[in-house]
């Protein structure tokens, strides 16, 4: 059974070839270099930070199939705080067998209103499947806020 759990700093090893994955698939990301010491430090940080949520989704076997990555920060114009995404991202043969994408979501929304925040700002920017990411998120109770615009400079 998918389970969901806090990710650990000597996890990173095993959340890099799917971070790879993930930066392969995705159209947005694929035309920036990967770095395997940014993303190394990433969760390293991440796991050690109050203000960071870093969880992973998990097989039967207990092998990570999943990570999520979100960070607490004060709103713009308020004292309140808010969480917005870095990374949320299932193996494809993960996404309709398992509930690990449900349970990852569930495990960002708890931890987000245990730590107070006001919302949660949910971006879908990967190219990844998007015709199945708005409903998704959409079905977590998340609502679509504009749009998100790109300029790519080089």
């Amino acid at each position: 059974m998918t389970y969901v759990r806090r990710a650990l700093p000597g996890d990173a090893a095993e959340i890099l070839p799917l971070a790879r994955a993930f930066h392969a698939e995705s159209p947005h990301h694929r035309p920036l270099p990967f770095s395997d010491s940014r993303v190394l430090a990433l969760i390293g940080m991440a796991t050690m930070s109050p203000d960071w949520c870093a969880l992973v989704a998990c097989d039967d076997n207990g092998a990570i199939v999943g990570l999520a990555l979100y960070f607490l920060s004060a709103a713009y114009f308020s004292d309140s705080t808010e969480v917005y995404d870095l990374t949320f991202w299932v193996a494809p043969e993960q996404r309709k067998r398992s509930s690990a994408a449900y349970k990852l979501a569930a495990a960002v929304v708890k931890w987000a209103m245990d730590k107070g925040a006001v919302r949660i700002n949910q971006g879908v920017l990967t190219g990844i499947n998007h015709d199945e990411a708005i409903p998704f998120f959409k079905g977590m109770g998340f609502e679509p806020k504009g749009e998100i615009l790109v300029r790519t400079l080089r």
